[in-house]
């Protein structure tokens, strides 16, 4: 069994998730973000985290996260994340535009990373609710990751779900 990474018995976690309610900015949700994927993604291990990062120098919008991992002096962009705003949630086609703009941001990076053959990981979250894909080489479809089907994930109700997705992620994106 993986490791526990868990973070809502630490009061920083419950601050940033009381945070993002109705009426609270983007950022609320980045920072949740920011402060859990170390506890998976360590720079000890030669991952990277940048915020606001453009998927490609010239694009225009840009993913939120991008967790990027150096292995034999290569780096890669492994994971991207989306967030939205919590008052998001209630709106109509949220969620397909906020996967829509994750696949906007994956292929480009897909396509710079040609030879990677790894499959990319994509995570979009609006409010505290998150949903997790994966780009595999080769289609240009994002697809749910396997075994969530489609499900949403709270920060703080589906805690331990989340540690296992995050520890997969991990471990699939890592050098072995």
């Amino acid at each position: 069994m993986a490791p526990r990474r868990k973070w809502m018995h630490l009061n920083i976690f419950q601050h940033y998730f009381e945070a993002i309610k109705a009426g609270s900015v983007e950022q609320a949700v980045d920072k949740m973000w920011n402060n859990i994927l170390p506890r998976y993604f360590d720079p000890e291990e030669d991952y990277g985290m940048e915020l606001e990062q453009r998927p490609l120098g010239t694009a225009k919008q840009r993913a939120d996260l991008t967790i990027r991992y150096v292995h034999n002096g290569e780096r890669k962009k492994v994971i991207l994340i989306e967030n939205k705003r919590y008052d998001y949630a209630t709106q109509a086609g949220a969620w397909e535009e906020a996967v829509d703009q994750l696949t906007r941001y994956l292929k480009p990076v897909r396509t710079d990373q040609r030879e990677v053959k790894d499959t990319l990981f994509g995570i979009v979250t609006i409010g505290r609710w998150s949903r997790f894909y994966e780009l595999p080489q080769g289609d240009g479809t994002l697809k749910d990751y396997p075994g969530t089907g489609g499900i949403y994930y709270d920060f703080k109700d589906n805690e331990n779900e989340m540690d296992d997705l995050l520890y997969q992620l991990y471990e699939k994106t890592r050098a072995h």
